[in-house]
């Protein structure tokens, strides 16, 4: 208590005015420990499962990378509309060959996009594969089954298998 109560000092102070400081100090540190052991401050609070973390990690992740994908995608839309070129709307399947198609005749500018096709190639693959593991833990959920055997969902999981 006392180092807590030094460091809360003036050293400019006179005695007088240091003594107070350390009273009061030492006196908040008393209210506090008597608060803890007497468990009026404490709160109940909701500790997840292992098993909603790991959720939730695969979510943030596939999120970040989806976001990732998308900046990557309008930063090469951004690059060739500089050079008067422009994408249009393109699915996510065939943007590379899109891309590819756009700047075949301008061979320096295909040195510079290729490094960001195969960043955005990548991301894609693993988008996949991380979207493929969250299918996996919802087919597992029962509550999850219970909607698909009323065929709230049997379009979507059925869809991802393919």
């Amino acid at each position: 208590m006392q180092l807590l109560a030094l460091a809360a000092m003036d050293p400019g102070a006179n005695i007088h005015d240091r003594s107070e400081n350390i009273d009061r100090v030492a006196a908040a540190i008393e209210r506090a420990l008597f608060a803890v052991s007497s468990g009026h401050s404490t709160r109940p609070v909701h500790v997840k499962t292992l098993r909603s973390q790991k959720l939730r990690m695969l979510l943030s992740h596939r999120k970040l990378l989806q976001s990732k994908a998308i900046a990557v995608e309008n930063d090469l839309r951004a690059t060739l509309r500089n050079f008067g070129l422009k994408v249009g709307v393109v699915g996510t399947v065939k943007f590379e060959a899109r891309i590819k198609e756009l700047v075949e005749d301008i061979p320096d500018l295909v040195t510079l996009i290729e490094p960001l096709l195969i960043v955005r190639r990548i991301l894609r693959q693993q988008i996949g594969v991380l979207h493929r593991r969250l299918l996996a833990v919802v087919r597992s959920i029962s509550a999850v089954m219970t909607f698909v055997t009323f065929g709230y969902l049997t379009d979507a999981i059925t869809a991802s298998k393919h």
